[in-house]
């Protein structure tokens, strides 16, 4: 009886699940399908796990945390130069400002705004010139003293060897060069000009050559020439004319008209200079005003800039030695 019951208890046993989960039922798909869905892979197809492993795609590490940046430090906003009360730039536009008002309506604070702008303008000028004077007075290379001395009993030493100087200049110039002078017969200049010139060429050994354009002698000159052609080169006008010759075909005219001594002995000087017949020695003594003084080639130097401190000490470098 009991080996009867087994069967029976087994076929229950195996239909109890279905019957508690009726209504789930699993599908698996077929051979066939799964082979449609694959066949793209091959008919054996077959998927190593590493690999599978290995076509999975990495994924990038996560960022690193954003790090706070620290705060900028906030930028000066500079002035406009025309906003900063009595600074130049506000000077320069409010004082013209200022003066029209005055003029136009005379009122007490018109007047005013216009006298304490002055006021402070002139004060600044004030400062400014101390301070420049400070400056000025502390640096040999500013200082216009060492270049012409202002003290009265300096000032005539100054000049007592400038005159000296020329003196020499014009005795060495007169070994090698000579006036042609020009004159005119019925010219009453030409005939006041000639003891000038004669007492000229006594002090200083210079030659003079008296030519006459109109074939006359004229009094006080007695080693005179007619004129050749010579006038009409120089292109002169006005007559008594003193040129200045150097041999072997230099001109340089001096004066068409009277002259005094002291003139005729500057411009010989400068002629000399021309023709290069001065010394750099005879040159500084004889234009003591030019020490110190910077020269065009000087302020054309192509490495200067606009920083204040790279010209200062090229010009001081150009200054040194100039005294």
């Amino acid at each position: 009886m009991a080996l009867l019951l087994l069967p029976a208890m087994a076929q229950g046993a195996e239909t109890a699940p279905a019957a508690a989960d009726a209504q789930t039922e699993l599908v698996e798909p077929s051979v066939t399908e799964r082979f449609l869905a694959g066949k793209k892979e091959g008919y054996f197809f077959y998927v190593d796990p590493k690999e599978i492993e290995k076509k999975k795609p990495k994924l990038p590490p996560p960022p690193p945390p954003p790090v706070a940046e620290a705060p900028k430090p906030a930028e000066k906003v500079r002035a406009d130069p025309v906003q900063v009360p009595f600074s130049i730039a506000w000077l320069r536009k409010w004082l013209p400002i200022a003066t029209d008002r005055a003029i136009e309506n005379p009122t007490q604070k018109n007047l005013e705004a216009f006298a304490y702008l002055k006021r402070a303008m002139f004060d600044m000028l004030q400062n400014h010139a101390s301070k420049l004077h400070d400056l000025v007075v502390s640096d040999p290379l500013l200082d216009e003293n060492n270049r012409m001395p202002m003290a009265e009993y300096a000032k005539s030493a100054y000049m007592l060897d400038e005159i000296n100087a020329r003196d020499m200049a014009i005795k060495e110039i007169a070994k090698t060069a000579g006036f042609f002078v020009f004159y005119d017969s019925k010219c009453d200049w030409c005939l006041k000009q000639v003891p000038v010139l004669n007492s000229f060429g006594a002090q200083t050994g210079m030659a003079i050559n008296y030519i006459s354009v109109d074939g006359q002698p004229i009094a006080g000159a007695p080693n005179w020439v007619p004129d050749n052609g010579h006038a009409q080169m120089l292109d002169l006008k006005v007559y008594p004319t003193t040129v200045l010759a150097v041999p072997p075909a230099q001109y340089y005219v001096l004066s068409q008209g009277m002259m005094d001594k002291q003139t005729l002995g500057e411009r010989v000087v400068m002629a000399a200079e021309k023709a290069g017949l001065l010394s750099e020695a005879m040159l500084t003594r004889l234009f003591p005003a030019r020490r110190g003084v910077l020269r065009p080639e000087d302020l054309a130097d192509r490495t200067f800039s606009d920083d204040p401190d790279v010209w200062i000490p090229k010009l001081k470098e150009k200054l040194r030695g100039r005294y």
